[in-house]
């Protein structure tokens, strides 16, 4: 009798043991279909959607300062020849409306691509003074330009400097170049190789820290021009840098 209550006992303990067994499998099985679902690469039901920009070239140079005026006035007698300078230089000339002309030209790279620069005018000494070179033999009509690198008063005073618009830390027409802080005689050639100018540097660029230049210009006036208003346009043209 005691041997079938133990018979019995085990029976039952036996059946227990495996129905728990059958549950832990079947748990396990249900936790690993979940964690299959889950993972990446599972079959499953899934959907994608996608975020897209195309970002344009935009090439834009612009003279924030573009304008040198010297005003009226004339040579002082027994003066052969006025010089003037955009850089503070008035030797030999009354100025009846205007001071000291302190201001260059100013030209910014506001694109975002580095450009290929290059300046031009539409007359030469002759045709903008109507006068012949001065008794020195000087060109009457030059120009140089400077990099606008962080030195006070180069190129300050033409647009608002905030955390976005900051004077320039470094040079900002690289890659060749023509060497800079030279007066050179202007270029009003309109065919063949210099159709657009001087060909200023080829790396031009538009961080907001490198994307300045100074464009000064300097004029000598003889006696002999004649008495009336002068000017001259300076163009500056970019192509993409290569």
């Amino acid at each position: 009798m005691t041997s079938q209550k133990t018979l019995v006992v085990f029976a039952i303990v036996s059946v227990v043991v495996s129905l728990f067994g059958l549950f832990m499998a079947f748990s396990a099985v249900n936790t690993m279909n979940n964690w299959l679902a889950l993972s990446p690469g599972a079959t499953g039901n899934q959907t994608l959607g996608t975020v897209n920009i195309t970002v344009q070239s935009n090439l834009v140079i612009v003279f924030t300062n573009d304008t040198i005026d010297w005003g009226s006035g004339y040579v002082i007698s027994g003066t052969p020849v006025a010089n003037l300078t955009s850089e503070g230089l008035m030797q030999g000339w009354f100025n009846a409306t205007k001071g000291n002309v302190t201001n260059g030209f100013v030209l910014e790279n506001t694109g975002n691509q580095n450009a290929t620069l290059y300046l031009k005018t539409d007359k030469n000494a002759t045709a903008f003074l109507m006068a012949p070179l001065d008794s020195t033999g000087t060109e009457n009509f030059t120009y140089k330009y400077r990099n606008c690198v962080n030195v006070a008063g180069t190129c300050a005073g033409y647009r608002a400097l905030t955390p976005t618009n900051v004077n320039d830390l470094t040079v900002a027409c690289g890659g060749t170049v023509m060497a800079a802080d030279v007066y050179r005689n202007v270029n009003s050639t309109n065919g063949g190789s210099y159709i657009l100018g001087d060909r200023l540097c080829t790396q031009f660029g538009f961080l907001e820290t490198a994307d300045e230049l100074r464009i000064d210009v300097a004029i000598a006036l003889p006696t002999t021009a004649p008495v009336n208003p002068k000017g001259a346009i300076m163009t500056a043209t970019a192509e993409v840098a290569p």
